[in-house]
């Protein structure tokens, strides 16, 4: 259970032998490729065709699945629609030949054997074929989109003209008179009485509406239309018309409207088409993952370096799989020359984990927050214990955590989840077994307090037991990384430095414990005060002392009062871990609310046997639905609070972080698993 050590590896091979190496890296999956470092009479081979022909199909499957994703939702949404009896009785039922695909509760891993994945370019052609298709129909689908926003704002300005009797190409002018169409704001109608006032060879009418402007039609004698035109449009906002269709603003709309009918029955039928590629999709995602490898593999051959025979590459791989690879190598061409090497203090090799079944499902918790540093040690199996613990303790119920150890693994077993995978459904089980251990000894079943082996260790009837315990455990995990980092400081021979950061702590508060104990518990023990009397002045001193170290001037002499400070942020450190004691007791209370109104509808239901009948059916469903919601929320909560307690009061304390994660060649693919 430790970071296992990483060897540096240098391949010396001819250029002919390059593409066999890199096939072998592949399979084997033990390593992760590096840039290497530069050397004379070699140079570095940029793949730009290559890189942009990759990337350009790797777009086009994005393009593929975002495509696919947007109109299935389409089509589910359209099926939904239908099923509404509203909807059936006004007869608006799309015709669509879609039919929703059932739901996989368990999604199992998909897997493809390493001969056919590397021949998935014979398959290309084919699919991007039909990706090609597919953005012919997105592409008309934007189309008839730009179309229905211009013919939706035609028909908003045609609105204006819907009540005026006659085509727009018969408002014409003759030898002497103008004759125009045109709109004014609702409120110039009175300005525009003013300009008609004052020209005699001029008539309006105002074809009110209930549009904000207003159709108009104007006729005037061409002697007045430059005068008269300047003021409608300075003093009305008078614009002209500019329609000249052979027919009149009504039967406009009419055609335009059947126009958005008819783009609407041809998005119906490109949407039935484009569903019909959803049984493409297991081949989008393989060449998906192709592609992936390819992107990779050519960053990998950029960082090798090149002669005009020759190449060198350079990765990480586990110490103890040397032998294994040196077979392998051996086995691709008998003219590699390798060499290995431990890392140098200037390098910094990817970190990989190896630790026993039960702890690894956790290396999920650290690698959220950061991967530990090769030059650490693992910090997993001294953070699983905590989180095993806090976890149950935060949910408290035994039957909860029955259904979560038993669904957990009942969901692993049937998904069977690829190797190195499914590390979360164990996390959820482990939690089960720590949430069923802490309700045994709460006592706490569904909501209830019940003992059927022994009696409760810590009734949740006594809150303040369970809180004091809460404390209790947090001052344990508290202290625990503070011994952990001082023993790193020891080993870093640091020793004035892990006096003063832990183990003087250790003796003040062992001491403030030692007397708050005999206080609070009234023991009235001398020998116990005196003990702690000694212990907190023992550290005071030391912390006085010792506090300024490193420090110059008066840091040096008064660093180790400033330090007293601590003593309040170890306490509020110490009060965070009340959420313990805070969800646990929510958990009961909310399943406890929950039974009572199952209960509530019972006794008021229970008029005669038949109201008795119903009123468990509708009991028992409130509690199934209550229970399960209880049970959702709180196993959320209890996941983010013990990952916070994790991560702030317990790696805060010693764990550094910021290594990177080992990921060998061709290992970070999405969709399938190759099966070498």
């Amino acid at each position: 259970m430790a970071i296992l050590d990483m060897k540096k590896c240098t391949i010396v091979g001819y250029g002919a032998d390059k593409q066999k190496l890199i096939k072998t890296l592949h399979k084997s999956c033990i390593f992760e490729v590096v840039k290497s470092d530069e050397l004379d009479n070699a140079t570095y081979k940029e793949e730009t065709k290559s890189r942009d022909e990759v990337n350009t199909r790797l777009a086009k499957l994005s393009f593929a699945f975002d495509f696919l994703k947007v109109q299935k939702r389409t089509g589910d949404r359209i099926i939904k629609d239908n099923s509404k009896k509203k909807n059936i009785k006004k007869g608006k039922v799309v015709a669509i030949n879609y039919k929703k695909p059932k739901k996989q509760l368990i999604q199992t891993p998909v897997y493809i054997d390493y001969n056919d994945f590397m021949n998935l370019p014979n398959k290309a052609d084919s699919v991007f074929s039909k990706i090609s298709e597919l953005e012919q129909i997105n592409l008309r689908l934007q189309e008839i989109k730009t179309n229905e926003i211009k013919i939706n704002n035609q028909i908003e300005q045609l609105k204006v003209y819907e009540k005026v009797d006659i085509p727009f190409s018969e408002v014409k002018s003759t030898e002497n008179a103008v004759m125009m169409l045109g709109t004014i704001p609702k409120e110039k109608v009175e300005a525009l009485k003013n300009v008609l006032n004052d020209y005699e060879g001029m008539y309006t009418e105002v074809i009110e509406s209930e549009c904000k402007l207003q159709a108009v039609f104007v006729a005037m004698h061409r002697e007045i239309k430059d005068d008269a035109m300047l003021r409608l449009s300075t003093e009305c906002d008078f614009v002209r018309c500019s329609y000249n269709f052979d027919m009149t603003a009504k039967d406009k709309i009419v055609e335009l409207q059947n126009t958005l009918k008819d783009n609407e029955k041809e998005k119906v039928q490109l949407l039935d088409k484009s569903l019909d590629y959803l049984k493409y999709e297991d081949d989008f995602k393989q060449m998906y993952d192709y592609y992936s490898f390819e992107s990779q593999k050519l960053t990998a051959e950029e960082g090798m370096l090149n002669t005009t025979s020759a190449f060198v590459v350079e990765g990480w791989i586990p110490a103890e799989q040397q032998a294994k690879f040196e077979e392998e190598l051996n086995k691709t061409s008998e003219y590699l020359f390798v060499e290995f090497r431990d890392p140098l203090d200037t390098e910094v090799p990817p970190t990989l984990c190896k630790n026993n079944k039960l702890v690894e499902p956790f290396e999920a918790v650290t690698n959220m927050y950061a991967a530990p540093l090769p030059t650490e040690f693992d910090p997993n199996p001294l953070m699983a214990f905590f989180f095993f613990v806090f976890f149950g303790f935060m949910v408290s119920d035994a039957a909860y955590g029955l259904l979560l150890a038993v669904g957990a693994m009942a969901f692993y077993l049937l998904s069977k989840p690829a190797k190195g995978k499914g590390k979360m459904i164990l996390l959820i089980f482990f939690g089960g077994i720590s949430t069923f251990i802490w309700g045994m000894i709460f006592g706490g079943w569904f909501g209830e307090t019940w003992h059927p082996l022994v009696p409760s260790l810590v009734p949740m009837e006594n809150p303040m037991n369970v809180l004091i315990l809460a404390l209790g455990l947090g001052v344990i995990h508290i202290m625990y990384g503070m011994a952990i980092n001082g023993v790193q400081l020891i080993k870093r021979k640091k020793y004035i430095e892990s006096i003063v950061e832990t183990w003087d702590w250790f003796f003040i508060y062992i001491g403030l414990f030692m007397l708050a104990g005999n206080m609070l518990l009234k023991l009235n023990n001398n020998g116990l005060k005196i003990t702690g009397l000694v212990f907190l002045v023992i550290g005071l001193v030391t912390l006085l002392v010792l506090g300024g170290y490193g420090k110059k001037g008066f840091g040096r002499v008064f660093g180790g009062v400033s330090r007293l400070y601590d003593i309040v942020n170890f306490m509020s450190d110490v009060l965070s871990y009340s959420r313990l004691f805070g969800l646990g007791l929510a958990t009961g209370i909310v399943g406890m609310v929950f039974n009572q109104i199952g209960m509530v509808l019972v006794d008021l239901l229970s008029f005669n046997w038949f109201g008795m009948a119903i009123g468990w059916i509708f009991a028992i469903a409130v509690m199934v639905v209550g229970h399960l919601f209880n049970l959702g929320i709180n196993t959320l909560g209890a996941y983010v609070h013990d990952c916070r307690l994790q991560y702030i009061e317990f790696y805060g304390k010693f764990y550094q972080g910021g290594g990177h994660l080992f990921k060998p060649l061709g290992s970070q693919i999405k969709y399938n698993n190759i099966r070498m």
